[in-house]
This record gives structure tokens, sequence and C-alpha cells, in this order.
């Protein structure tokens, strides 16, 4: 019924920890790990055109939802909702199993989103002019937004499991940050 699409480059003892957690927890589910990908836009794209299933997560490998979630996740999507995020709260999970609520307020973005599939592809999927780390996320909210999605939000947390942050040294983030501000832009211009 649903295919998580994830990314996967490990490059840290941690993020190869996750890739177990992960693949554990979504042992019931069809998950398709992209590995050794060079942009995860192109990497989401792709493995989305070439599913067979009605309904795609686009999940980071380091998020955990648990498993009610996901099914009302499912059944948003079902009813009439086209992109849900089956959660509305992020917790961080550090190596040694403590959890804290440090996450960044209010921005619940990242970590995992569900997509009808073909109004997914038809609103464009993933931006493929994105570089590297950063803002892809947020951008993709307002763009679906400015699209007439009708989004939804499951309640819970998502449950982050921590690994060493890269990517913030992205030469292109800038590049990233624009393109997520045009689209919130134009979102802002329509309300």
């Amino acid at each position: 019924m649903i295919e998580f699409i994830v990314p996967c480059n490990i490059d840290s003892d941690e993020r190869a920890a996750n890739k177990v957690k992960f693949l554990g927890h979504y042992r019931h589910h069809e998950v398709t790990l992209v590995e050794n990908y060079t942009e995860r836009s192109v990497a989401y794209n792709t493995a989305a055109r070439q599913s067979n299933s009605e309904y795609i997560a686009l999940a980071d490998i380091d998020a955990i939802i648990p498993i009610q979630q996901i099914n009302s996740a499912l059944f948003m999507l079902e009813n009439c909702d086209d992109m849900v995020y089956p959660y509305h709260h992020i917790i961080n999970v550090h190596k040694d199993g403590t959890e804290t609520d440090d996450w960044p307020k209010g921005y619940y973005f990242g970590c995992m989103v569900f997509f009808n599939r073909q109004k997914f592809l038809d609103f464009g999927g993933e931006n493929e002019a994105f570089i590297g780390y950063g803002w892809e996320d947020l951008e993709r909210y307002y763009r679906a937004l400015n699209s007439g999605m009708r989004i939804n939000r499951v309640q819970g947390n998502c449950y982050h499991m921590m690994h060493p942050r890269t990517g913030f040294d992205n030469p292109y983030f800038s590049h990233n940050m624009k393109l997520m501000k045009r689209e919130r832009s134009e979102w802002q211009n329509s309300i």
C-alpha cells in the first residue's frame, strides 16, 4: 500500500546503526533504499516514478514513526488528503537511548512525509534544482501549498535518531534557501 523511499549514504557508524533500526522498524512495509546517490531530489523522483505503490513516503534513514501514526496517515491519504506528515513533533533520540526535546521549535517539515504517489508526480515531485543539503523540505511544503495540495498532519512524535551533522558547509546552502523563499513568497502573496 505504501512504499518508503529512503536515500541512504552511510557516512558514520551512527547512520549505519540508524539503517539497521529503520529497516527493523519498517520490516512489514515495502522499503526502497537508494544508496550511493548524488542528489536526494533525483533519488526520490527516480524511485517515485519507478514505484507501483499508490502511496509513497519520502523518508530519512534516521526517522522512526510509530506504526499507529503511519496507519492514521494512510487513512488520511485514502480519504482526501494529498500529502500527510505522519507526526506533529520531533524528538531527538541519542546513541545512549536518551531522548531530548531540542529540535528547532516549529520546524517540523523534514524526516518523513507521505504522498499520494500520482499527486506527487503531478506536482513535479522534488525540486531537482536543489544542490546538496538544506531547505528542500520546507520548499516542498510551500510548493505543495502553492499547487493546491491538501496537506494534513498526524498527532504524535517522530523519533529522530541522532548522528553527526553534515551538510551545513554546503556552498549551495544560500542557493537552496532562495528556492525555498521564492515558494514561500508566492504562498504569502496568495493569502
